[in-house]
């Protein structure tokens, strides 16, 4: 039975994984390539190969992977980034910066919490960026185009769902690899 709920929940991440990649696209209103500059389109490209990677692991029959976790947590730890890349090049007020720069650190803890601790901290790190951080900065924050907090939140819940479903794997993985150097022997990809 455990079995089936698992296989269960896995179908439901991946599933929420394509759905959110694909229902944050109408957010966008140009083709990435004319903005090949902005921090902006440059994170919706890294969201998207994101779900990219994920498939392609799915693809090589790679389920619960080292490598998924530490991508996820880069994710993660790099979506503030576009915050602060966007304050930087756009402007706004002093209020922002500290604002920005103690996201940033929040987001990197949860980052490092879910690869050194709870992967839950990983998973609802990704589902609260979008929950909180985007819809927060939705049409308030004058730096970051309301299309992309949009589009970031849309992303980060399918993201986040996902990577909820891969605890128990990443759990998993992490016991049977207990003791062993998280990247040895070829093993990035395999576990």
């Amino acid at each position: 039975m455990a079995a089936v709920n698992a296989k269960t929940m896995d179908v439901i991440g991946v599933t929420a994984l394509g759905v959110a990649a694909i229902a944050a696209l109408p957010f966008v209103p140009e083709s990435p390539l004319r903005h090949l500059g902005d921090p902006s389109y440059l994170a919706l490209v890294g969201g998207e190969l994101t779900v990219a990677v994920v498939f392609t692991l799915r693809a090589r029959g790679v389920r619960g992977s080292r490598f998924e976790q530490v991508w996820l947590a880069a994710f993660l730890a790099g979506m503030p980034a576009v915050y602060i890349a966007n304050l930087v090049l756009h402007g706004g007020n002093d209020g922002w910066v500290a604002t920005e720069w103690t996201g940033f650190a929040v987001f990197a803890m949860l980052a490092f919490l879910g690869l050194r601790g709870s992967p839950w901290f990983l998973a609802a790190g990704i589902a609260a960026h979008g929950l909180l951080w985007d819809s927060w900065h939705w049409r308030t924050a004058p730096f970051v185009p309301p299309w992309y907090a949009a589009c970031c939140l849309v992303a980060d819940l399918g993201i986040g769902l996902y990577a909820a479903t891969q605890v128990q794997a990443w759990k998993g993985r992490r016991s049977r690899c207990s003791g062993q150097p998280a990247f040895s022997g070829g093993r990035l990809f395999q576990d």
